[in-house]
């Protein structure tokens, strides 16, 4: 299969896996489900979207701007399929192609939901890890490669440790919710290795320090008031893995 064809055939899963993306948003950007499923302000939902912020804002605020964002036709599985074929472009026909696109697939809906509501679901992050996982096993099999599927489990229990340090060490500096997607993001950079692993966290935490600044610029944000960090992890992920494989 040429390059074109496999990308068009990756966008193309890409898209038709947008469907659950898109079911996942709206489902997970409702209100109130899942205490203690990772909200930056470092605990439980509702109580903490609103503590965490320094009281600027109520949860039922937060939550009511989640439900009044509306998700353009087409948008989730757009993003989606066009995610997925720049992982397929970057990487080609290679066996581990299936647990990045899987990984990009999964930081979709992840960053939309935390965007919308400050949530970054259980249900997703385990899915991302254990998907992932499972599919860096399988390019390991076939390829023979057991040490880099090694340096992936102990890069991603790594990141995720010293998430929880600080998760433990100053409330609201990240929550668990980041602390679980940490291991997905970890696993998969510490694949490419130790390098590309620092590498995508530095960019996740320059991307988040831009977008902070951006908001004090325009006066939509206030010193106490956080941010998702999510959204910059997987995207300073994604795109350290992109710079290691071109």
């Amino acid at each position: 299969m040429t390059l074109s064809w496999l990308v068009a055939a990756v966008a193309l899963a890409g898209l038709v896996a947008g469907i659950a993306a898109r079911a996942a948003v709206m489902r997970y950007s409702a209100a109130g489900r899942g205490a203690g499923e990772g909200v930056p302000g470092g605990g439980g939902e509702e109580e903490n979207a609103g503590a965490a912020r320094g009281g600027d804002r109520s949860a039922a605020a937060v939550t009511a701007a989640g439900r009044r964002l509306r998700l353009p036709p087409l948008s989730v599985e757009v993003a989606t399929a066009a995610v997925a074929g720049l992982l397929a472009a970057s990487a080609g026909a290679v066996p581990v192609l299936p647990a990045l696109c899987w990984l990009g697939v999964c930081a979709v809906p992840l960053t939309l939901i935390d965007m919308r509501v400050r949530r970054l679901p259980d249900v997703l992050t385990a899915a991302a890890y254990s998907g992932t996982l499972v599919l860096l096993a399988a390019a390991a099999a076939a390829t023979g490669h057991w040490a880099q599927l090694a340096r992936a489990a102990v890069g991603g229990a790594a990141l995720a440790a010293c998430f929880l340090a600080l998760a433990l060490a100053g409330p609201g500096s990240v929550g668990l919710g980041d602390v679980k997607l940490s291991a997905s993001a970890g696993t998969t950079l510490a694949w490419f290795g130790w390098r590309v692993l620092l590498a995508g966290v530095f960019a996740g935490l320059v991307l988040a320090a831009v977008y902070g600044l951006t908001l004090l610029a325009l006066r939509r944000a206030t010193m106490r008031q956080q941010i998702p960090f999510g959204p910059f992890l997987l995207a300073g992920t994604l795109a350290a893995i992109i710079a290691a494989l071109v």
